[in-house]
C-alpha cells in the first residue's frame, strides 16, 4: 500500500511541525482488557530548536504557549499514489518540555491523566440500583468534562450498581465502573475517554 510516516505534530494556537522538525517520537500505551489497572498513555517527541525558539529567554511568543495542559495533536500521514491518508493519532496534554542546545523535548499524557488531578466525593449508598453508565457520566461531569469529549457504550445501561463509589480520584472511579461491567477504561484516538 503506502510508505508510513509521521508528517506532523501540532499544539498550541495552530503551530504545526512536520517531518523537518520532527526528530523523534515515540508514542507508548497501555491498557488493561477488563480496567485492573489505569491506563498509562505518554507521548514522547524531539523537535529542532531552530534560533533558539523554544529557549526560555527568547523573545519568541511561542514559550508563551507552552504550558502544562497544553493541546496537542499527533496526526500520521500515510504516502499514497494519489495523495496522502491522514490517521489520528491521538490528543495529548503537554506535561513538561526541556531544551537541550538545539532540541526541545516534549512529554505529553493522554485525557485520562487529568482525571487523576479531580477527587470524587459523592461516595453514597444507593437503595436503589443505578446503572452504571448514569454513574460513569456524572464521574465525567464531575471531572469537567463535557459529553463531546467523552464516549459511554450503551452496554453499560444494563450493568446495574448499589454500592457506593468512593471518595477517590475521577481516574480510579471510572477504573472501578469500568471494572465492574469486565469494559476497558482508554482514550481514543479522537482524544474522547472511553
Amino acid at each position: 500500500y503506502g510508505r508510513a510516516r509521521l508528517a506532523r505534530v501540532r499544539f498550541g494556537l495552530g503551530y504545526e511541525y512536520g517531518n523537518a522538525e520532527i526528530l523523534r517520537i515515540t508514542a507508548a500505551q497501555s491498557r488493561s482488557p477488563v480496567s485492573m489497572e489505569l491506563p498509562g498513555d505518554r507521548l514522547r517527541f524531539s523537535l529542532r530548536n531552530e534560533n533558539g525558539r523554544f529557549d526560555i529567554e527568547s523573545p519568541s511568543a511561542l514559550v508563551q504557549f507552552l504550558a502544562e495542559g497544553q493541546t496537542v495533536t499527533v496526526r500520521y500521514g500515510f504516502a499514497l499514489e494519489n495523495g496522502a491518508e491522514w490517521v489520528p493519532g491521538g490528543v495529548w496534554r503537554l506535561q513538561e518540555w526541556t531544551v537541550d542546545g538545539g532540541e526541545a523535548q516534549f512529554t505529553a499524557a493522554g485525557p485520562l491523566a487529568a482525571l487523576n488531578d479531580v477527587q470524587y466525593e459523592t461516595g453514597e449508598y444507593y437503595r436503589l440500583a443505578h446503572n452504571a453508565r448514569e454513574l460513569a457520566a456524572d464521574v465525567l461531569r464531575t471531572a469537567g468534562l463535557s459529553e463531546e469529549q467523552w464516549y459511554l457504550d450503551p452496554y453499560l445501561e444494563r450493568v446495574q450498581v448499589t454500592a457506593p463509589l468512593p471518595v477517590a480520584s475521577c481516574a480510579q472511579v471510572l477504573q472501578l465502573l469500568a471494572n465492574r461491567c469486565r469494559a476497558q477504561l482508554f482514550s481514543g484516538r479522537d482524544g474522547r475517554v472511553c
